[in-house]
């Protein structure tokens, strides 16, 4: 088939599938899962794909796009996204599999999150107060001391107002310093005093929270 032919040049590993065997598949597909065309013909799905039954879901989801983990000869695993379509000819319906190994996007959120873990704790060993909020006030992220500030625990805090959390109040306070900076752009910081008479310097961005009396 026409369509076949053009696919089998693309970079991506391509099989296509009959009756959940494999009919085809491209150059690609034999150099990422190291096994020659030969031994890939004929054989089930379930050779380099444990769960064919996601494949086989997305077919049946018109084009859909899912998440699977493919099995290279060696015995690695392989994380990739598989768009799956239907092409018909000569009357015969064969599912079309493109795979797109996402492993680098995974080794990257992987980095990415423990980065985050890391600045994290060093910011929960800080006796400063800490609080990633956004424009309107809401509070995103606090670190420990934030929450004993308050008797509470950092994720009690999460999706509350800072001005509802420390000053008892309704309403964004009168000439915030941290709401000065989102419209400055520039670091912004005042005392300020809360209802229970401390005193806070508050200083943005990023927005924290350090007492001085």
């Amino acid at each position: 088939m026409e369509e076949w032919e053009l696919l089998k040049g693309l970079p991506d590993p391509v099989l296509l599938l009959e009756d959940g065997r494999i009919a085809d598949c491209n150059d690609a597909a034999c150099a990422a899962y190291g096994y020659r065309r030969d031994e890939l013909l004929g054989q089930s799905l379930s050779l380099l794909q444990p769960q064919p039954d996601l494949l086989l879901y997305a077919q049946e989801a018109r084009g859909a796009r899912v998440q699977v983990v493919l099995r290279c000869r060696n015995g690695d695993l392989v994380p990739a996204e598989a768009s799956v379509s239907s092409i018909r000819s000569g009357g015969k319906s064969t599912v079309l599999a493109v795979f797109r190994s996402v492993a680098e996007e995974r080794r990257q959120i992987e980095r990415l999150e423990m980065q985050r873990r890391e600045i994290e704790a060093v910011l929960d060993g800080l006796q400063e107060l800490v609080a990633v909020q956004d424009r309107e006030g809401t509070v995103l992220w606090v670190n420990r001391a934030a929450g004993e500030s308050v008797s509470q625990r950092p994720d009690q805090l999460i999706g509350r107002k800072c001005y509802e959390i420390w000053h008892q109040r309704g309403v964004r306070c009168e000439d915030c310093p941290v709401a000065r900076c989102w419209e400055t752009l520039k670091p912004e910081e005042d005392i300020v005093t809360s209802p229970d008479g401390r005193h806070w310097l508050i200083k943005g961005p990023p927005s924290s929270a350090v007492p001085v009396r």
